[in-house]
């Protein structure tokens, strides 16, 4: 049952799936799907401290995919912000980037 609707990184959805039925196969499909895609337990780091740069293009939802995802380069951070339309100067995007730098 659906509680509520909240974006959540792929770190925060592996939590939740730990309490869910774990012979539920596809649970298990999704666990192992999430497990090739986390970024060594620091998106949730990354959320916090994204936040607090007070980019207004971006909403939790967008913080969540650059937390997940953890750009590189300027290229990487654009594709995730493609979809939604979503451009940055250049100041926003390095401010993003040093900040992903300093979370690895």
């Amino acid at each position: 049952m659906i509680r509520q609707l909240k974006p959540v990184t792929l770190q925060g959805a592996s939590k939740i799936l730990e309490k869910a039925d774990k012979e539920n196969p596809r649970v298990k499909k999704t666990v192992d799907y999430i497990k090739k895609f986390v970024k060594k337990a620091k998106s949730e780091e990354a959320v916090k401290k994204l936040e607090t740069l007070g980019i207004s293009k971006l909403d939790e939802r967008h913080i969540i995919k650059i937390a997940d995802f953890m750009p590189q380069d300027a290229s990487e951070l654009r594709l995730i912000l493609t979809a939604d339309d979503i451009s940055l100067d250049e100041n926003e995007t390095e401010k993003i980037l040093a900040t992903i730098h300093e979370i690895k």
